[in-house]
């Protein structure tokens, strides 16, 4: 796949996560789907984060860095969740776009916990991260018996 479209992608799933941000009801942010998993605050944090924490892993950076990162990005809620993952979206956008187009096929990095990849597979790696946690966030919305539907994942 092409760098352009999987660019592409990443524009199309940022409206659509914020999307979902916007329709997080506030007065249910402690919901938890289940003991012992993320409430609805928390999971929104970290998928607001996905974007920059994993451009951080891409980029070889140490456990420690990539944990404080991850460690100051937290909001009160959706607007501060848009934020965050626009902000990190953008910044992801502008990394691959800098890149020639050899290093994006070939280029190597090594994540922290040893994974090593070329960037087009970081690219490919990172969306699907974020798809991930877009549909996990769109189940929990469905439990608390948001009116949401694949719309909301798809246009």
């Amino acid at each position: 796949m092409k760098r352009e479209q999987l660019l592409h992608q990443l524009s199309a799933v940022t409206q659509s996560v914020t999307d979902l941000f916007h329709l997080t009801p506030i007065h249910k942010l402690d919901s938890r789907p289940a003991p012992g998993v993320r409430s609805l605050l928390e999971l929104g944090n970290h998928f607001a984060a996905v974007p920059l924490v994993d451009l951080a892993i891409l980029q070889s950076n140490s456990h420690q860095v990539v944990e404080t990162i991850e460690d100051t990005l937290h909001g009160a809620g959706p607007v501060d969740w848009i934020e965050i993952f626009e902000r990190g979206a953008r910044a992801v956008a502008e990394f691959f776009e800098r890149m020639s187009e050899e290093d994006f096929e070939t280029r190597m990095s090594r994540a922290h916990y040893g994974m090593a990849n070329e960037q087009s597979i970081w690219l490919l790696e990172m969306l699907g991260h974020i798809y991930h946690h877009r549909g996990q966030f769109y189940a929990y919305l469905r439990m608390l018996n948001v009116k949401v539907d694949v719309e909301h994942l798809y246009t």
